[in-house]
């Protein structure tokens, strides 16, 4: 009897269950896999989708930038490329160092600007908007010992040179030659001369026996070569245009005498003395056979050797002038330094320094 009574009232709560249910119930138990649910996953997966995105649109994306490690300059951006220049710093201070050279074959007061600039400060500036470069070389004004500044504006595809400050007259064409330093230009094509034994550099004087300064050039060379035990100083006599410019009145073999006594004494050591003597009584004219003679003989210079080389003095003077043409000597007084360098003998030191500096690198 009870176990019916426990069925009946098992049914009859069925039944009255299923009369009570509106709608179904679903439990959902989540399912663990390794300590994350589905719902860590997917987000994860997510997350993972996102970062390919971002990493694939940035491949695709156009270059909007110029600072990449693998660009070496950075000028703005032109169909989506990097603007590169077509020369670098080190072109246009060559193409500088080349236009200032070529001054030094001009007949004006900015001959003396190759060996008044200092080169070594240059500043060079590129102006983005007009491809230009703006190159600023500073420069001694010898006259009043101020510091200027010298400019050019060159292209910025060619280096060609647009414009030039500081000056009014333009170099007839631009030499191969560069400023390389204070004082110091050094000549296209020319190497340096073959070392010596003794490891002296030398150094050429070319000198016009009547060009203003040409004795003063000879003294402060005489100074050099005691200053400079290594410096070994030649001197090298042409006739240009301070002595042809006598030769209507003094006639041609008076007027290169003075020459002839200058190339022949400075084979000898007495030379300084000879330089200094005659310089007191020179006026800028031919002097006479007798006056030179006495001069040289009252300061100590071997008479006998000198009346030997003045009698072969012409073929020593057309050697000199032959090699005076090969350093294309145009203004004297001039120096030639290990034959690779040209300068002024105010500033013979600096070039001196500098080729010293070049060989012991």
């Amino acid at each position: 009897m009870q176990r019916h009574s426990k069925i009946s009232r098992a049914k009859v709560n069925k039944s009255n269950a299923s009369v009570g249910e509106k709608s179904p119930v679903f439990l959902v138990k989540a399912t663990k896999r390794g300590g994350l649910d589905y719902l860590h996953i997917s987000l994860i997966i997510l997350v993972l989708i996102l970062i390919a995105l971002a990493y694939s649109f940035a491949k695709l994306k156009p270059l909007n930038s110029c600072s990449s490690p693998n660009q070496t300059v950075n000028y703005g951006i032109l169909n989506n490329s990097c603007v590169k220049l077509e020369n670098n710093n080190t072109q246009v201070l060559q193409a500088a160092e080349k236009a200032i050279a070529g001054y030094a074959s001009i007949n004006t007061t900015f001959s003396l600007l190759p060996y008044y600039s200092y080169i070594n400060k240059t500043q060079i500036y590129y102006l983005e908007n007009q491809n230009k470069y703006f190159v600023q070389v500073p420069f001694k004004d010898p006259l009043n010992n101020q510091t200027l500044n010298f400019s050019i504006l060159f292209n910025g595809n060619n280096l060609s040179i647009i414009n030039l400050y500081t000056q009014s007259i333009v170099m007839p064409q631009n030499t191969l030659n560069k400023v390389v330093s204070f004082g110091t230009v050094k000549l296209a094509g020319k190497v340096a001369c073959a070392p010596s034994s003794s490891n002296a550099i030398p150094v050429y004087l070319f000198n016009d026996p009547y060009a203003p300064g040409a004795f003063s050039s000879i003294i402060n060379a005489s100074k050099m070569a005691k200053r400079y035990a290594n410096a070994n100083i030649s001197y090298y006599f042409i006739f240009g245009s301070s002595s042809t410019r006598l030769y209507n009145s003094y006639g041609v073999e008076k007027t290169q005498l003075l020459g002839d006594y200058l190339a022949c004494a400075s084979k000898q050591h007495n030379f300084y003395g000879f330089v200094l003597n005659l310089s007191k009584i020179y006026n800028g004219i031919p002097m006479q056979n007798y006056t030179m003679y006495q001069t040289a003989l009252g300061s100590g210079i071997n008479t006998t050797q000198l009346n030997a080389c003045i009698s072969n003095s012409s073929s020593i003077l057309t050697s000199q002038s032959n090699l005076a043409k090969f350093y294309n000597v145009i203004s004297v007084p001039e120096f030639i330094v290990d034959c690779e360098y040209t300068s002024l003998p105010q500033t013979l030191q600096y070039a001196i320094n500098y080729s010293i500096e070049q060989n012991n690198k």
